[in-house]
């Protein structure tokens, strides 16, 4: 059984002029893959005299990066002026709200300290650079801190440590090339805040949020490598990408009354509002002074609160937050998310933890079919679908939903829970009821008035791609292995098909490039699920102009695992 998953062509280009909207305006993209053989002039050095990056032939690597071209980036203080540190720097130093990745070359226990990472929000006049770099020589940690020693305690004002437990894959054992991604965002005037991943998985115990004297509300982004000695031990960086992060909403509460974008879905229902922190059931570590509440307190409506906010003509965006969930009450009490609420259709969905002895997160509508008296869509994430578990105790907990509007009759849901996709998706929802955009909004439902309210923090909305060409081909046996198979037909024109196969959910990516290692179409990035896929490129570039003939390198990056193949355009 074959299943196809299309976006219109008008539909993927309003997408994307509102998406252009919302994030050029704040800066331009950049991207770095070091193919001229030179380094871009817009590199600089975070300080006088400082060794700039350059490029180099990829076989000067310790090892080379597949699919990484000709050319590769290096840093290296090599006189040892700045005790080894060297530091490169591009963009502006008022740029906020933006991530960088790119593929670093990790070293493992070196008989020195040998780290080498990602920067943002550096600034030379203020002399402050935030970096996470990968710190394997013995401490086995990859580490997100600034430069700012205090000198009372002697330590980084700033410094968080993310171990072996928050690294999906595990820590490497081994020397190689990882990929590494930073998103920063100003909250407000107090937090600046990190979401970090490696190797294409969001690192644990994130976001993490810097509240020291030293935060940094805006700066440059760029490539940072250190070794305690001169012996050579140098950084090596390519594919470079800066995105600037374009969030439709974003609200914390910490000014201690709640956005008056929030409404309500019904008419005289109890809407969001910020209270203090001390009053939820216990204080979410870095929330701040504030969190959002939410409780139907007069049960008028069955013990459902629903609060909304945006568009409801918005598709294809992703909401996230913390939410504090209950577990094992004597009265049914769920915390959750919405998505695609509309109150004109008198439909919402929600994911919510649904622990009280069910013991699973559900996903499901608002919409009762009499005759079996079930909801027309509902999905149930059972503890084999949680990589963490379902938890045992009341507590703080991350959710997140990823919604695409796939087709005329299809929308698309991929849930998260701690930071993990959640197993058995993504969930698909082709009802009668189904929605194809709609609001986004949290979820509250206590079944009698004892007093069981949601708490909400950290809420983030933003665009998300579409999926674009995708066909799922459902089996019965899942892949044991990671696949990229040849095109299909091969030469073409106009298109092609490429299909591979992944053993695991996790997240991917798709691109093609041209033979001299520049990025032509990225055709996927995103979470997929387990099984065999097959993804539809028209020979088109990322701004959608016919390339010419000619022969393009496919690359598909799982986790740590990459393969490419050749195919050939022909007109």
């Amino acid at each position: 059984m074959k299943k196809s998953f299309t976006c219109s062509c008008l539909s993927t280009l309003i997408f994307l002029f509102v998406f252009s909207q919302l994030i050029f305006a704040q800066s331009t993209s950049f991207s770095e893959n070091f193919e001229s053989g030179t380094a871009s002039s817009d590199w600089g050095v975070y300080r006088f005299g400082e060794e700039n990056v350059v490029a180099v032939p990829m076989a000067e690597a310790p090892q080379a990066l597949a699919g990484g071209g000709d050319y590769v980036g290096y840093l290296q203080d090599i006189d040892v002026s700045y005790t080894g540190a060297a530091i490169a720097l591009a963009g502006d130093t008022d740029m906020q709200n933006y991530s960088i990745e790119g593929d670093v070359y990790c070293y493992v226990n070196q008989p020195v300290s040998a780290y080498t990472g990602l920067v943002v929000y550096g600034d030379s006049t203020k002399q402050i650079y935030i970096k996470l770099v990968a710190d394997f020589d013995g401490d086995q940690r990859l580490r997100l801190f600034n430069n700012k020693l205090d000198f009372q305690t002697f330590q980084y004002t700033f410094d968080h440590s993310f171990r072996a437990e928050d690294v999906p894959g595990g820590i490497p054992t081994e020397d190689g090339w990882h990929h590494m991604k930073i998103e920063v965002r100003t909250i407000d005037d107090t937090r600046t805040g990190f979401w970090c991943y490696f190797d294409g998985e969001l690192l644990g115990g994130g976001p993490v949020y810097d509240e020291s004297v030293h935060r940094m509300s805006s700066g440059q982004f760029g490539l940072y490598s250190f070794q305690q000695d001169d012996d050579g031990i140098a950084g090596y960086y390519d594919n470079i990408v800066v995105t600037p992060l374009g969030s439709i909403f974003t609200e914390d509460f910490e000014s201690g009354t709640a956005s008056s974008d929030w409404g309500v879905y019904r008419f005289g229902e109890e809407n969001v509002v910020a209270v203090p922190m001390a009053e939820a059931p216990q204080a979410l570590a870095g929330g701040g002074d504030y969190v959002g509440y939410l409780q139907d307190i007069d049960v008028s409506y069955t013990g459902a609160a629903i609060a909304l906010a945006g568009d409801t003509d918005m598709q294809n965006y992703s909401i996230e937050g913390d939410v504090y969930c209950y577990v094992n009450q004597p009265v049914s009490a769920y915390t959750g998310l919405v998505v695609y609420g509309d109150s004109t259709k008198q439909i919402y969905i929600k994911l919510v933890a649904d622990f009280d002895g069910d013991q699973r997160l559900r996903l499901f509508n608002n919409k009762l079919d009499f005759q079996t008296f079930q909801y027309t869509f509902d999905h149930s994430f059972r503890a084999e679908d949680v990589p963490g578990g379902i938890p045992t105790e009341d507590g703080w907990h991350h959710m997140k939903i990823e919604v695409r509007t796939i087709d005329d009759t299809r929308t698309g849901f991929w849930c998260y829970f701690d930071g993990e996709l959640l197993g058995g998706g993504p969930v698909y929802d082709e009802s009668v009821h189904r929605m194809s955009s709609g609001q986004f909004g949290l979820y509250s439902f206590q079944q009698d008035d004892d007093g069981i309210a949601g708490y909400f923090d950290n809420i983030v909305v933003q665009p998300i791609d579409p999926i674009v060409s995708v066909e799922d081909n459902y089996e019965t046996e899942v892949p044991k292995d990671f696949t990229l198979l040849q095109n299909y037909p091969n030469p073409f024109n106009p298109e092609t098909n490429i299909t591979f196969s992944l053993p695991e959910s996790r997240r991917i990516s798709l691109i093609i490039y041209d033979l001299l290692g520049r990025e032509i179409r990225t055709l996927l990035s995103t979470n997929l699920s387990a099984g065999h896929h097959t993804v539809t490129w028209d020979g088109k570039d990322n701004i959608g102009k016919m390339l010419s003939s000619g022969i393009y390198i496919y690359t598909l990056k799982y986790g740590k695992n990459i393969q490419s193949r050749k195919m050939i355009l022909m007109k």
